[in-house]
């Protein structure tokens, strides 16, 4: 298993055998408080340019079900992605958490971002809350294209929580 460290980046196919490229990205929320997961489907200008691709609690499923997500367990979020069916304009997946209250992320518990093939996991990033300040929201990690599949551990924070995400990826 490959343990990923801050600001790291990796090509999946390093770590994963091609033929199962089509991932189950796994991530688990270790800690006490309600987390919220959320994948944006970003474009080549690395903006959110279709709605339908921002997968959180409130919608499930990408319009051709290439991202599915599992997110009724507030400690365990899980997502399956078939990164061969993404349109052709898709060309980066960004992980963020949010908190649902005025809680900061520096006072959770570690997170863990497995990636692996739904039995076992080959890629793991651990985010500790201690790494972080005043922020209320972070990108965890991002899954590129460039040439081919990457992955990058971001870890990168927001102050102000989702509002400040998606007025980052507008």
């Amino acid at each position: 298993m490959k343990n990923m460290s801050l600001g790291e980046r990796v090509k999946l196919i390093d770590f994963l055998d091609q033929s199962i490229l089509n991932k189950r990205l796994f991530i688990e929320i270790v800690g006490e408080e309600e987390l919220d997961i959320t994948c944006f489907g970003l474009d080549s200008e690395e903006k959110l340019s279709d709605d339908r691709y921002m997968i959180f609690y409130n919608q499930l499923v990408s319009p051709n079900s290439e991202i599915l997500s599992n997110l009724t367990n507030p400690k365990k979020s899980i997502f399956e992605i078939d990164l061969n069916r993404l349109p052709a304009n898709i060309k980066k997946l960004v992980f963020t958490l949010t908190l649902d209250s005025n809680k900061e992320i520096r006072n959770i518990k570690p997170i863990k971002l497995n990636i692996g093939n739904g039995i076992e996991t080959s890629i793991q990033f651990v985010v500790k809350g201690e790494d972080f300040k005043n922020e209320k929201a972070i990108i965890l990690a991002e899954i590129y294209f460039k040439d081919l599949w990457r992955l990058n551990a971001v870890a990168k924070g927001f102050d102000e929580g989702l509002s400040s995400l998606l007025k980052h990826f507008g």
